[in-house]
């Protein structure tokens, strides 16, 4: 979906929490996905936000992400690994991102 969804000119915002870029490309690559195409081309941006250590790091993250997507526009946000993330989150994000 990733792949398709950048090579029709739409754009892709990939969150890391547990791997880099590097693994990332070389794991799509090695299952017959490879994305280091639309990654240089621009159409998916990957963004890592490495360890979180409580709950207002991670909301602090998530908010962190709001002007880039403002300015990026993704029709698809990837969060991987979602549960990592919200693992750190004491309460849902707010409210302000419903309907983002």
């Amino acid at each position: 979906m990733t792949r398709h969804i950048a090579s029709e000119g739409g754009e892709v915002l990939y969150v890391l929490t547990m791997q880099d870029e590097d693994s990332l490309l070389e794991e799509a690559s090695n299952i017959g996905l490879p994305i280091d195409e639309p990654v240089r081309d621009g159409n998916i941006r990957i963004k890592r936000c490495g360890e979180l250590a409580d709950s207002n790091e991670a909301q602090q993250y998530l908010f962190s992400l709001h002007p880039e997507m403002e300015k990026f526009r993704p029709g698809l946000i990837i969060i991987d690994e979602l549960t990592d993330l919200l693992a750190h989150l004491e309460t849902p994000p707010s409210s302000a991102w419903a309907g983002r």
